[in-house]
């Protein structure tokens, strides 16, 4: 048998799994400052966002940016969202280019990148008193993990 080398062994977690080790890359937790860095989530991928109330109700479930604040703002008071939130909203269903209707409240909201809706995501949390857990692939194929509980 030849000898096996693997380079930063330190990034990855170690399983055994019939007579097989499996290597997982280490999913490494990052704090508020460091993902709402500019740049930080463009072209990532979530992996599993989870987003919970105080009664253990899933808020959602979703793996797309605009899908989880949609979801978020659903649940909410209208006029705790129009009062809270950075997004340009107006009433109605507006036709324009770049707004998006949500029937369920009554409003059209203007899309944001991935980094911006994703701090209004944690402005949401944090204001409805929710937990998020999220697991995140960023551009250079790195997994982080994001939580407020």
């Amino acid at each position: 048998m030849e000898r096996i080398v693997i380079k930063n062994i330190g990034e990855y977690t170690l399983e055994f799994a019939d007579g097989n080790l499996i290597l997982n890359p280490r999913k490494t937790l990052v704090n508020e400052e460091e993902i709402t860095k500019s740049g930080f989530l463009t072209d990532s991928e979530i992996l599993s966002c989870d987003i919970y109330d105080s009664s253990n109700n899933l808020i959602s479930d979703k793996r797309q940016y605009a899908h989880i604040v949609r979801e978020i703002w659903k649940v909410m008071p209208v006029n705790i969202i129009i009062q809270n939130t950075t997004f340009n909203m107006k009433h109605g269903e507006i036709k324009e280019k770049g707004y998006n209707y949500i029937p369920e409240i009554g409003y059209s909201y203007q899309a944001k990148c991935a980094q911006d809706t994703f701090k209004e995501i944690i402005k949401l949390v944090k204001l409805n008193n929710y937990r998020i857990n999220a697991s995140i692939k960023l551009k250079n194929g790195k997994e982080i993990c994001f939580e407020i509980n």
